[in-house]
């Protein structure tokens, strides 16, 4: 089947693509910039596109001729010169949804996030929520997968903003030490993705990817820090506001281009933890395993 990966060169995106590409389906991947991922993954077809411009139907029609099923992959973390998480989470998923109806392209699968809310004061929970709605209230056959904190070789967001802390030398600083966190490997949120696309999940449904427990922040860390072969090390608790200070400087850095691990959204995606329902209920989607 041909799948439409959006996104397809992101953190999650291109490992959605590498197991869809073992399932032998035929890869279309889609992303702002994509002279890189042609290099990375040459056995799929690359379409460069920015979804902040594709918010009419009519946008997306060409992309989806063809197409069996689409797997949106693609998302932002906060506003930026080149980041609009209105157009990209909210008004371009809601033309796609359309598109998908008038082309005839029936399935979607939307990676979203844990914390998803649409009345969220944060912009990035906010608009994953709307386009979230967008696609539950389609006639499509739709799966919303929300991943915990990703845990990759790669790192984006959140997870960047843990591989930094748990690299400092000397000393862990632990920003937000006590809150709950949960997480998933990536291979098993593009497990989930494949097993969504071969019809081995039930549609319709929204299902939070996380392990089975949640940890304390800090105690995250130390096993971030060993998984990374870095020498043991103490925590040491840092007051919430040198983290928020950092956050606002990496922000103005933002504007400038530079991005920063530090930047206010992952902080404040980390202050309210990150927890979401472990059990797929009479779903068998996956074995939570032990990350480390």
């Amino acid at each position: 089947m041909k799948v439409l990966v959006l996104g397809g060169y992101g953190l999650i995106g291109e490992a959605v693509l590498g197991r869809l590409v073992e399932d032998g389906h035929d890869l279309v991947g889609v992303g702002r910039d994509v002279h890189d991922a042609r290099r990375r993954k040459p056995d799929v077809r690359w379409i460069a596109a920015d979804m902040s411009r594709l918010l009419a139907a009519a946008d997306w029609m060409p992309l989806l001729v063809g197409v069996g099923a689409v797997v949106n992959a693609a998302g932002a973390l906060q506003d930026g010169p080149r980041d609009h998480l209105d157009a990209i989470h909210r008004l371009s998923i809601a033309a796609l949804v359309t598109a998908c109806e008038q082309a005839g392209v029936r399935q979607l699968v939307q990676v979203s996030a844990i914390g998803a809310d649409p009345a969220s004061d944060n912009a990035f929970f906010r608009t994953k929520a709307e386009g979230d709605r967008a696609v539950a209230s389609s006639s499509l056959e739709w799966t919303i997968l929300r991943p915990g904190l990703v845990i990759a070789p790669g790192a984006y967001g959140g997870t960047a903003l843990l591989r930094a802390l748990a690299a400092f030398p000397w000393f862990v600083p632990a920003i937000l030490a006590d809150r709950p966190i949960q997480t998933v490997p990536i291979a098993e949120v593009a497990e989930a993705v494949s097993r969504a696309v071969g019809g081995r999940l039930a549609r319709g449904q929204i299902i939070d990817l996380v392990e089975e427990r949640a940890r304390p922040l800090g105690a995250v860390l130390l096993e971030f820090r060993a998984w990374l072969g870095l020498p043991k090390a103490r925590v040491v608790t840092v007051p919430a506001i040198v983290g928020r200070l950092a956050g606002m400087v990496a922000d103005g850095l933002g504007l400038l281009g530079w991005r920063s691990p530090l930047r206010s959204a992952a902080l404040a995606a980390l202050e309210k933890g990150v927890t979401g329902n472990s059990n797929p209920g009479p779903i068998s989607l996956i074995a939570h395993r032990k990350l480390w």
